[in-house]
């Protein structure tokens, strides 16, 4: 049980780490590079609750058109501060479409109609509270955090991994090589076999030597 429970904590946080790599890592490409049009934002407000939570991730994407009921994320005032509010209401003034956005929990609607170039996407999806984690992971010390450090750990469990690994096989083929060894010094001999034995020099010619004097030896005659 004790050993199922350890198993599980390893599983979890692994892959919360894993997670936390890939969020990190998909906001950071999103800010540098063009990911098909793709953008990530955190709700820092929670007014749009209870459609989208305050701290969630959102993912945008450029559209050609808008209609009444999408939640669009725009470009706010000139601090850059961007609004992430659903459209009530698209209209057209000279040939330009104006749109008109409320927050789902707000009571008010937002002040002006604004030109539908300033909406960056539409929002198609979104991770509940990932966007806390985001936004500390763009800060020097979160990134090393959530980042760097799970990165780190997960490679050198890899790492552990391979080493036991070959250290297995390593110790398969000894046993292997030990096992054929012991084969070869306990084969047995087949009975009624003769097996050739090499004399060395001094042992032949001592042997031919004892031959000649056993055949040159001749019986005695027995006298009566």
């Amino acid at each position: 049980m004790i050993i199922f429970i350890g198993k599980f904590i390893k599983f979890f946080v692994s892959s919360i780490l894993v997670v936390a790599i890939l969020l990190g890592g998909i906001v950071l490409l999103s800010n540098f590079f063009d990911l098909g049009g793709i953008k990530t934002y955190s709700v820092l407000t929670g007014s749009m609750e209870p459609a989208i939570k305050t701290g969630s991730l959102i993912f945008v994407k450029k559209q050609e058109n808008y209609s009444v009921g999408d939640i669009v994320t725009k470009t706010g005032d000139e601090s850059g501060i961007t609004v992430t509010h659903r459209i009530i209401n698209i209209t057209e003034e000279d040939g330009n479409v104006k749109i008109k956005t409320k927050g789902d929990a707000n009571n008010v609607e937002d002040k002006e109609f604004f030109d539908k170039d300033a909406i960056i996407g539409k929002v198609f999806v979104y991770i509940p509270f990932a966007g806390y984690l985001t936004n500390y992971a763009q800060t020097p010390y979160g990134l090393m955090v959530i980042v760097v450090i799970p990165a780190v750990i997960i490679v050198y469990e890899e790492i552990g991994k391979i080493k036991k690994e070959l250290i297995r096989m390593r110790k398969n083929r000894k046993e292997k090589e030990n096992s054929g060894e012991n084969r070869k010094e306990e084969r047995p001999v087949a009975e009624g076999r003769k097996i050739p034995v090499k004399l060395s020099e001094d042992e032949s010619s001592d042997e031919s030597h004892l031959s000649e004097r056993s055949s040159s030896k001749k019986p005695k005659k027995l006298i009566w």
